[in-house]
């Protein structure tokens, strides 16, 4: 019952900040600006990727290629994917003179929501020998990049929650919505039904991964991440998808935590949270044991709401800080796959 957790308010507001793909419409249209909302296509953002892409030459086989493909997995590890590098031996397509050659092929996965099949977004990120490769393919590389942020970033949705008093005016015309449940987004609201609203989108900042990896060994896989929290964040909450998967034991920072139960019931049924954390992020090594990659769903608060998105106007002698419990907070959600 969420008023275990939270008290009573005369009213309170929440603005959730979702992390949910985003399916955008196939359209002919102008190029975006890089200051396009997040969760649409920049082609200002892409192009600006082929500084790192395509400033030298990089031949297959080239240091500067090496140099190419740890950019490129880096990347992709900061949306939460889990890139791996593929190296093979191949021949050529073409049948005289044979050409044979190694090969490192950068491949990650964004599960889907339906079973429609599968997409590949396929380029070649290797250049000719004179020239950096900007159009054959960096171009289409940097696209690809634009691509994958697009779907696993912010979606530019946000809305107005609240568990208090929706009488008053400035509260009640945010909350025009019927009541509903948001542990899919929180997992920590449990099965609150709460008064809601559609809010303005904000800009904000979103949790981050650094020098992600896993090691699999007896059927035990060992996540190794650092989690950086938004710099405005007072706490973390860093929730597990345990339906398909068993957490056996993690570490924060050197501090032990126990794991999940062995048949748990639902999802997000283990979690942790983090108090002040610090700006270059928290270690964290979970042991897991199921199939695929594990889901981590990382919650932001910050105290206060966001310029711009329509928050009722305090009087002067007032502040969301002298509010009850959670009023005028922010969360930022972000799910990442491990």
């Amino acid at each position: 019952m969420l008023r275990r957790r939270v008290p009573a308010l005369a009213a309170f507001l929440l603005l959730l900040l979702t992390g949910i793909a985003a399916m955008l419409p196939l359209r002919i249209s102008e190029p975006r600006p890089a200051s396009a909302p997040n969760g649409d296509f920049s082609a200002a953002r892409a192009v600006a990727q082929l500084d790192h892409i395509a400033k030298v030459p990089h031949p297959a086989g080239s240091a500067a290629q090496s140099d190419v493909r740890e950019y490129l997995v880096g990347e992709l590890r900061k949306l939460g994917l889990r890139p791996e590098v593929q190296t093979r031996v191949a021949p050529s397509d073409a049948d005289s003179p044979a050409v044979v050659g190694s090969v490192s092929n950068v491949h990650a996965t964004i599960p889907g929501k339906q079973p429609t099949g599968r997409v590949l977004v396929v380029a070649h990120y290797d250049s000719v020998p004179i020239a950096p490769g900007a159009g054959d393919d960096g171009s289409n590389v940097a696209a690809i990049l634009e691509i994958a942020r697009v779907l696993e970033s912010d979606t530019g949705k946000a809305t107005w929650v609240s568990d208090g008093d929706t009488s008053q005016p400035a509260v009640g015309k945010l909350l025009t919505g019927e009541p509903a449940r948001f542990e899919d987004r929180v997992p920590a609201l449990d099965d609150a039904v709460l008064a809601n609203g559609a809010a303005k989108a904000a800009p904000l900042d979103t949790p981050r991964t650094k020098n992600a990896s896993a090691t699999e060994a007896g059927g035990v896989r060992t996540i190794r991440v650092r989690i950086q929290a938004p710099a405005d964040a007072h706490t973390i909450d860093v929730h597990a998808d345990t339906r398909a998967h068993q957490i056996l034991d993690a570490t924060v920072e050197g501090a032990k935590l126990t794991g999940s139960p062995k048949h748990p019931q639902g999802a997000w049924n283990w979690s942790f949270g983090y108090a002040a954390p610090p700006a270059d992020g928290i270690d964290v090594v979970i042991r897991t044991r199921g199939q695929g990659p594990l889901p981590l769903r990382v919650v932001s608060t910050a105290a206060g709401l966001p310029d711009g998105v329509g928050a009722p106007t305090l009087a002067a002698d007032q502040s969301w800080a002298s509010w009850p419990s959670v009023a005028g907070q922010t969360f930022v959600v972000r799910t990442f796959r491990l």
